[in-house]
C-alpha cells in the first residue's frame, strides 16, 4: 500500500526522494524517537485507507501523533487522508456504521479519532454508499460538531482560517446540527428516532464555505 501511494505522489510531481513511508504497526512503534524524527523534515502527512478504528488505536495517544497535531496547528504541516484515513481525522470518528438504513440509534458507532479536526465528523464514499442518514445520526449524538460527507474522487480542503474548498468530480455534504433536536439518546437502539431542524449543505467542485460561520462564500 505504501509503495502504491509513493508512485501516486511521484506521478503528481513530488520528488521520489521526498516521499517516504512511515511503517507504524503498533503504538510502541509510534512512541519511538525515530518515528518522531522521521517527521521532522516532512511538509505533509497522508493517512491511507483501511480501518479508521485501527488508525486511532495505534496512533492516538503517542508522541508521533502529538507531534503531527502540534505541527498541523502551527501551520507547518499539511495533513490529509483517504477513506478510513479521512474518517480518522476528527476528534469524534465514525468507527462502524450501516449504509442506506433508516434512522435508528444503532446505525452508527462514534469513537475517539485522531483529533486533527476537533469539531468535524468525517464520513467518506458518501453518496456512492448512501451514508447521509448515518452521518446525520452521528451529528445527532454530537450536535456541536459539523458532519462532513466526502464523495469518492473528491477532496475537502480546510485551511487554518476554517474556509473549506471543494475539488474533484463529486460533492461534499455538510450537516449543521447547531439547531437540531432529536430523540436519539432516549430511543431503543433498533427503533426509529425523531429528528428536526438539521441543516444540510451540498457543495460541488469549486465551492467555498466558511465553517466558522457555516455560510457559503
Amino acid at each position: 500500500m505504501g509503495t502504491l501511494y509513493q508512485d501516486i505522489f511521484v506521478g503528481m510531481g513530488a520528488p521520489r526522494d521526498r516521499v517516504s513511508v512511515l511503517d507504524i504497526r503498533t503504538p510502541v512503534d509510534a512512541r519511538q524517537a525515530k518515528a518522531v524524527e522521521a517527521l521532522k523534515d516532512a511538509t505533509a502527512v497522508y493517512f491511507t485507507g483501511g480501518d479508521q478504528e485501527r488508525l486511532s488505536d495505534v496512533l492516538s495517544d503517542t508522541e508521533l501523533m502529538e507531534s503531527i497535531r502540534l505541527r498541523c496547528r502551527s501551520g507547518s504541516l499539511v495533513v490529509g487522508g483517504t477513506s478510513a484515513g479521512a474518517s480518522a481525522l476528527g476528534h469524534h470518528m465514525i468507527s462502524r456504521g450501516y449504509s442506506g438504513e433508516s434512522p435508528t440509534p444503532a446505525i452508527v458507532t462514534v469513537k475517539t479519532g485522531l483529533g486533527l479536526l476537533p469539531n468535524v465528523i468525517v464520513d467518506q464514499h458518501f453518496h456512492q454508499r448512501n451514508r447521509l442518514v448515518r452521518l446525520i445520526t452521528a451529528v445527532a449524538y454530537h450536535p456541536h460538531c459539523i458532519g462532513m460527507g466526502i464523495d469518492e474522487n473528491t477532496a475537502a480542503i480546510i485551511r487554518a482560517d476554517q474556509t473549506l474548498t471543494v475539488i474533484g468530480v463529486g460533492s461534499v455534504t455538510l450537516v449543521d446540527g447547531s439547531h437540531m433536536t432529536s430523540t436519539v439518546e432516549r430511543t431503543p437502539e433498533d427503533d426509529l428516532f425523531n429528528l428536526s431542524d438539521a441543516r444540510v449543505h451540498f457543495l460541488g467542485t469549486g465551492s467555498r464555505f466558511d465553517l466558522a460561520r457555516m455560510k457559503p462564500l
